[in-house]
């Protein structure tokens, strides 16, 4: 009887969920609050995908603070005959984020190339911005995903699991009513909604400078923690992590939105490169596993980390700053320019023939 009950209560939620993701559907014409985040980052990113009018970008970076911080987009049009390079990493790392800006870039724009960080491990949680950025086509996909991916013990006891994917459901259409309903006011209350989504120009100035570069984090000091620890550190050689059963990506949540993202840069004729960034703390390079997985996605790109571990080059134990982002972005240039194989790295890896999607180099 105690099973039965459970089991009734679990399918009431479902079919809540279900009701309230269908009336979230006919509520949302977003449009008007595509990447409505209340933070100067996400404005200007914001800004840069739906109002810039510069259609054609030859190189967008996407990707975390670790982007954001390490790669310098005016360093490489410099080095590519003035090639249009943008840099659109934010904080904190998440393939559902990454599929939400590309997915609006490419509507908006001809992009010939995408820039994807990788690192040595996948966040598989959702990212804290992805609930105002998920739209009803794909909260459908996403709750079609988690409800395939959890066990049928999991629904019939209630788990822990089950209750924190369907609270996250829920507050993803949640967010998706609230949006449809500011789209739904009158114009005086959609400039209210909007009034703290406006960039002030001084914040526009600070980014148009570097076209998205994290240049104010070259004026801060080394963190006092970092410099403690790891001062004496002295790092000659870097070599591949160790494959761990954690690492495993496929059937995975990033796993789901990283094949979104192939198909979708493969469906819109993008090139889709892959660009791994080592961090201080672990100073490894990816599992031969993790190659493989990337390579069958698209290209992978190793920059020449062997000279990049000097102290002064880190802002902390994860980010570039100053010298080691343009060191680091001029490894990535002459990978850019050269092609794959001149990395050291590469040859430490073999490859299969296997191949998911298309490597090929689109124009």
């Amino acid at each position: 009887m105690k099973k039965v009950c459970m089991a009734n209560k679990a399918l009431k939620i479902c079919i809540i969920v279900c009701c309230m993701c269908f009336i979230s559907i006919i509520l949302c014409n977003l449009n008007f609050c595509k990447l409505n985040i209340d933070d100067p980052r996400w404005q200007w990113i914001r800004e840069k995908i739906f109002f810039d009018k510069s259609k054609t970008i030859d190189i967008a970076i996407i990707g975390s603070s670790y982007s954001w911080c390490g790669i310098k987009p005016k360093l490489i049009s410099n080095e590519l005959n003035g090639l249009n390079v943008y840099n659109l990493g934010r904080n904190w790392h998440g393939r559902d984020v990454d599929y939400f800006i590309i997915k609006h870039l490419a509507e908006n724009h001809h992009i010939k190339q995408i820039l994807l960080e990788f690192r040595d491990e996948e966040n598989q949680n959702p990212h804290q911005f992805t609930k105002y950025l998920i739209e009803p086509d794909d909260i459908v996909q996403e709750m079609y995903y988690i409800i395939r991916s959890l066990k049928y013990l999991d629904i019939l006891s209630l788990s822990n699991n089950f209750k924190k994917n369907i609270s996250y459901i829920i507050d993803c259409m949640s967010n998706l009513a609230i949006r449809g309903f500011e789209k739904l006011c009158v114009r005086s209350f959609q400039k209210y909604f909007m009034k703290n989504n406006i960039l002030n120009e001084k914040q526009r100035k600070l980014y148009e400078k570097e076209n998205g570069y994290y240049s104010h984090g070259d004026h801060q000091v080394q963190n006092k923690k970092f410099l403690k620890k790891f001062a004496n550190v002295k790092v000659k050689t870097i070599s591949k992590k160790k494959y761990q059963e954690s690492d495993y990506i496929p059937g995975t949540r990033a796993d789901f939105y990283l094949k979104k993202i192939c198909n979708l840069t493969q469906k819109k004729k993008i090139k889709l490169s892959f660009v791994y960034l080592p961090t201080y703390k672990k100073r490894v390079l990816p599992s031969q596993e993790s190659f493989e997985y990337y390579s069958k996605l698209g290209e992978v790109l190793l920059p020449n980390c062997n000279d990049i571990f000097k102290i002064n080059y880190w802002r902390d134990k994860n980010h570039l700053y100053k010298d080691g982002s343009v060191k680091f972005t001029n490894e990535l240039i002459s990978l850019l320019i050269e092609g794959t194989n001149n990395s050291p790295h590469y040859l430490s890896y073999s490859t299969t023939n296997e191949k998911l999607y298309s490597n090929k180099y689109l124009n």
